[in-house]
């Protein structure tokens, strides 16, 4: 008995181009999303909405504060202090969650700056100013 091997019949000219239209698809498909930001975090996702209330928290505690004070608070270290208790673990672990997050008051003391880079990796600047904004 002899042995005999087994092999593959050769593919024909149609298959491999239809082979070859497929991996090309799936190619551009990959550079399209790519290109496009397809693979980066965005605003509009749970996270990044998660993000936006984290960031509007942070503005009605300072809002507050100018309320009770009659001025924003010089920091945020100084924004914690001045509140109760239960706030201030929040203010902690709302700053800690934002990245690059920065908080500024303007020289006289009624408007702030609240500088923070979003999932996206962009760079949001909100500014606050209790008198205009409310009044």
């Amino acid at each position: 008995m002899t042995q005999q091997e087994d092999t593959l019949p050769p593919m024909s000219p149609k298959r491999i181009a239809i082979i070859s239209g497929i991996i090309a698809a799936l190619i551009i498909t990959f550079l399209i999303i790519l290109a496009t930001g397809g693979g980066k975090p965005s605003a509009n996702t749970a996270q990044g909405k998660l993000e936006t209330s984290t960031v509007a928290a942070i503005q009605a505690q300072i809002n507050l504060n100018y309320v009770t004070e009659g001025n924003y608070a010089y920091n945020y270290d100084n924004l914690i202090e001045e509140a109760n208790d239960e706030d201030k673990s929040l203010l902690r672990e709302y700053r800690d969650s934002l990245n690059e997050f920065d908080y500024s008051v303007r020289g006289d003391g009624n408007a702030y700056q609240i500088v923070y880079t979003n999932i996206a990796g962009e760079k949001i600047t909100i500014n606050g100013d209790y008198k205009n904004e409310y009044h």
